[in-house]
């Protein structure tokens, strides 16, 4: 009950999110995206640039409205080392969304709460104190996202004065920790650690607790563009209801297509789902497992445990253009999202995945329920207790 309590709040989370975020909003270097040879089944990203003078004119609008700025002129003091900055530049050159330049961007964003704090006098570096304390020892219980919340918001609450961003050697080889040095118009200082590590070699951008970078529940891959989600990613919590599916649709942020397929197995109910198209600012696909009480009625089903999941392989593709190439792995959610200059068709897009059964019976329910489904556009070949489909 408690998952399906959280499913629905996290539905109405993402419906709001998508009401008020401009979708593909970040990226794309404005000549990369106004390239005259642009294919017929695909669509230039959002510029950076336009994305700025959006904002530009929501400045405007809310200096005629209210004499103040959405974005206020007044600025942290930002500085980006030169590590840091060559892997920015990387993924600019390569994807067009310049990170350093939408940093930029809102360096005055301390300033909402500037205004609430002068107003209501607040003693906000004994409350930032208090919260970065807490934020400690809820850190040290476990709490990973509880405690980052709290140091954010500890940091957030107090007025900036300047923030350097700098990657931090490590005794791992070639692994660097991003870490942030803040300074207030107090005097003090602290330092953040955003649980961010970059691997120079592999390109692999992550956290080591499992969650994701910054706690988002998705990595990246420096070198693939390619943004996904670990094993142990929060999402597992919250399982599967169509409301997550229905809020995609209603907004632009989200453009794919899906496929579900329901079978009966182990005395359970179990569905194994498949998606691909744009997410966000990216092209990609994602092949999910989950299962529920055979009582079970609605939308809502539960992610597999650990002896439950599968090995699967995930590859999508765009013809000759491959945005997603992932190994067969043990996993239940395995997903891939590629930055790229187009947001194409999600009907012109390949996926391709092999999921590997733990014995016929369930190959067999799961092949029978390729089979039922309506649409009968998805192919599946059968080697062994290796069902491989194409979609």
């Amino acid at each position: 009950m408690r998952r399906k309590v959280m499913a629905i709040i996290l539905s109405l989370a993402v419906f709001v999110t998508a009401a008020v975020v401009p979708a593909q909003a970040v990226t794309k270097s404005e000549a990369v995206a106004r390239a005259q040879d642009v294919p017929a089944d695909a669509t230039p990203t959002y510029t950076t640039a336009e994305f700025l003078k959006t904002l530009n004119v929501i400045n405007k609008f809310t200096g005629i409205i209210t004499g103040k700025a959405f974005i206020p002129a007044t600025e942290i003091k930002l500085t980006v080392d030169e590590t840091i900055t060559g892997y920015c530049d990387y993924i600019c050159e390569n994807s067009g969304l310049d990170i350093v330049g939408l940093l930029g961007a809102f360096k005055g964003m301390n300033y909402p709460l500037e205004q609430i704090t002068e107003i209501t006098r607040l003693d906000t570096t004994k409350i930032r104190e208090n919260l970065i304390e807490r934020s400690y020892e809820l850190r040290d219980n476990g709490q990973q996202g509880l405690a980052y919340f709290l140091f954010m918001f500890g940091v957030y609450i107090s007025t900036i004065e300047a923030c350097d961003v700098c990657a931090v050697p490590t005794d791992e080889e070639n692994v660097d920790e991003v870490v942030l040095f803040v300074r207030f118009n107090d005097g003090t200082a602290c330092e953040m650690h955003p649980s961010i590590w970059i691997n120079s070699e592999t390109g692999e951008c992550y956290s080591k607790n499992g969650k994701g970078i910054v706690n988002t529940g998705f990595n990246f891959n420096i070198n693939k563009l390619m943004v996904y989600a670990p094993m142990y990613c929060w999402m597992r919590d919250f399982g599967f209801t169509v409301l997550y599916d229905i809020n995609c649709y209603i907004f632009p942020m989200w453009n794919y297509i899906t496929r579900r397929y329901h079978f009966n197995y182990d005395d359970r109910q179990w569905m194994i789902q498949i998606w691909k198209g744009n997410y966000l600012i990216t092209n990609g696909g994602e092949v999910g497992i989950y299962n529920r009480s055979k009582y079970a009625v609605g939308t809502y089903y539960n992610t597999v445990s650990d002896e439950e999941r599968m090995v699967m392989s995930l590859r999508v593709s765009h013809g000759d253009e491959v945005f997603v190439d992932i190994e067969p792995t043990l996993h239940w959610w395995v997903n891939g999202f590629q930055m790229n200059n187009y947001m194409y068709a999600p009907r012109s897009m390949t996926l391709e995945s092999t999921i590997e059964f733990p014995n016929e019976t369930m190959r067999d329910a799961f092949t029978k329920a390729v089979d039922r489904e309506y649409h009968h556009d998805v192919t599946y070949t059968v080697d062994g207790l290796n069902v491989s489909i194409v979609w």
